[in-house]
């Protein structure tokens, strides 16, 4: 309470640990900023980093203790959402097309790889150029590709999209940034009319997203209030800076405020958490974190398998024992850091017992081809004269629809299909897919889920379902009462009441690649991301290692940690 009176008189940065409440704090404070200022011009504007998390704070505004009722007056999106509502409104100022269609990441991929073929260009595949177009664009170092090759592929690559009419995910942050910096009007619009800006997962914003912020509020004339982690900025590789925090408080006058008590987790696992923690570079040395929960300390677990082949039926036993204790099959979480590699056997033997898993990640999507055809369904049925969606359908369906009369056919049937249930059969019969299995029923209940969410079967619903399939996806495989199988980034934001780690052994946790191990900022992040990882936990954490245990197990205070038996005593 005393936070959030504070940020109604200044702006405000609050650093906040896992379990905190942050979340929280936020969706009360924009709530009270609505009932507080009943003029109808002055709005609130909610951003955050994710999809699911801007779904979520929007669950959480809407909620009957909250008493919003002007819920007009209350905007929650991610940054890139935002973004777009921005281009596809007044994108024409700078010379963009306003239905300008928002490339997913295989459709970009496709588009490098066009151009990567036109200009022959050797010994570069599509994911390494995209991957290196994006880091150019938003100020970070390229690799693996020569700069004179990189520079004459970037402008190729924007006037395709200007000529196509395409944004790919990057622009809908830097295009929204030009946007504004050559429509100062139209910036102080927005400064008019969000009168209160509120930022959660501030930790994980690029520098364009804070250029961004700057833009929507006048550099911080607008109310702000930010909320962060900096021991959880786990995406450096989607351009999350630490010194955005810094910035964040110089640039816009920002007063700093701790929220250090974590109602999650225990006592013992906040403890392992913190010394893990506590060696990152740039670490500020104050205050730690510690456990507001009562009644049980927490449990941290070692078990050690006899070889790497063997570890996987270990992590079985782990998960056979949680739930013979009682712990409910979605309530165990088995997480690293790295899904190649780690996961597959795990599942396999899980499988084999007969225990119910599920994986979760943004991958497990883009393998279904029955997910895909729908996508690209979906694309060619929102813009009949989308060339590239049809070609795309082409692709995917080549391989079961030989004769090329009959693929035109299908193409224009799916193409003119007039709803979700129609696509959706149409694409299982093609692939020779089983409408009633369990691949096309999951699909099923990600179609149904994104009706739910934006009511009918609405060219906006459809646009939502083709760019955020992961995310639903994703939610329902959370939803799921089984086993969560995913990695440290897809459990952010999650609780679980035991949290395994399958592979904490030496060099797998940390996992070493490129020769990093003397690299500083790695380790930093891997530190995070362990963090991150254990801070899901509940009640206990397990980890299982073969050989040599990861380095990290030697920082954890010996006297909190217990060897892993099958009948070993479970706290309340």
């Amino acid at each position: 309470m005393e936070l959030a009176i504070d940020a109604v008189s200044r702006n405000l940065l609050v650093l906040a640990g896992p379990g905190t409440g942050k979340t929280r704090l936020l969706t009360n404070l924009a709530a009270y900023h609505v009932r507080s200022t009943p003029r109808a011009s002055s709005r609130v504007l909610c951003l955050t980093f994710s999809v699911e998390a801007a779904q979520q704070m929007r669950t959480r505004l809407r909620s009957r203790e909250l008493e919003v009722r002007a819920r007009d007056r209350l905007h929650a999106v991610n940054f890139h959402q935002f973004g777009a509502e921005l281009l596809r409104a007044y994108g024409d100022l700078i010379g963009r097309a306003r239905q300008t269609q928002v490339l997913g990441r295989h459709e970009t991929e496709e588009l490098v790889g066009e151009l990567i073929h036109e200009l022959g260009i050797p010994a570069v595949s599509p994911y390494a150029m995209a991957n290196n177009v994006s880091a150019v664009r938003n100020e970070r170092s390229a690799r693996d590709v020569p700069a004179q090759t990189l520079r004459r592929f970037l402008a190729a690559y924007e006037r395709r999209k200007r000529e196509l009419a395409l944004y790919d995910y990057d622009d809908l942050i830097i295009g929204a940034v030009e946007l504004l910096r050559a429509q100062p009007r139209l910036a102080s619009i927005l400064q008019t009319a969000y009168r209160h800006v509120l930022v959660d997962e501030l930790q994980d914003t690029s520098r364009q997203q804070l250029e961004l912020i700057a833009l929507v509020t006048g550099e911080g004339r607008s109310s702000l209030f930010g909320v962060a982690d900096n021991d959880q900025m786990v995406y450096s590789w989607r351009d999350a800076r630490p010194e955005n925090l810094t910035e964040f408080e110089t640039r816009f006058g920002a007063t700093r405020r701790p929220l250090l008590g974590n109602y999650r987790c225990p006592r013992h696992i906040v403890a392992a958490a913190n010394a893990i923690i506590a060696p990152v570079a740039g670490s500020d040395g104050g205050p730690r974190a510690y456990s507001r929960v009562t009644g049980r300390d927490g449990q941290l677990l070692v078990a050690r398998a006899n070889s790497e082949y063997d570890a996987p039926e270990l992590v079985a036993d782990v998960v056979a024992a949680e739930l013979e204790h009682g712990v409910q099959p979605e309530r165990i979480a088995i997480l690293h850091a790295i899904r190649r590699g780690v996961f597959e056997p795990i599942v396999t033997a899980l499988e084999q017992r007969g225990f119910p898993v599920v994986q979760i990640g943004s991958d497990i999507p883009g393998s279904s081809m029955l997910a895909r055809v729908i996508q690209a369904a979906i694309a060619s049925q929102l813009d009949s004269h989308d060339t590239r969606a049809r070609a795309r359908l082409a692709r995917l369906i080549g391989a079961a629809v030989l004769d090329e009369e009959e693929g035109r056919k299908i193409i224009d049937s799916l193409s003119r299909a007039q709803s979700i249930d129609q696509t959706l059969d149409q694409s299982a019969a093609v692939l020779g897919i089983d409408a009633n299995g369990s691949e096309a029923m999951h699909v099923r209940r990600v179609c149904l889920l994104a009706a739910r969410e934006m009511g009918g079967a609405t060219a906006t619903m459809l646009t939502r379902l083709r760019l955020e399939w992961p995310r639903l996806d994703a939610r329902l495989r959370r939803e799921a009462e089984s086993v969560k199988v995913m990695t440290t980034f897809a459990a952010k934001g999650q609780e679980f009441q035991t949290v395994i780690f399958p592979a904490f052994t030496l060099t797998m946790t940390p996992y070493v690649h490129r020769n990093a191990r003397t690299d500083e900022a790695w380790w930093a992040e891997e530190r995070r991301k362990l963090y991150v990882a254990i801070t899901r936990a509940t009640h206990r954490v397990v980890f299982v290692h073969w050989g040599a245990p990861s380095t990290f197990l030697s920082e954890i205070p010996a006297d909190i940690l217990s060897q892993w038996q099958p009948a070993i005593q479970h706290e309340p």
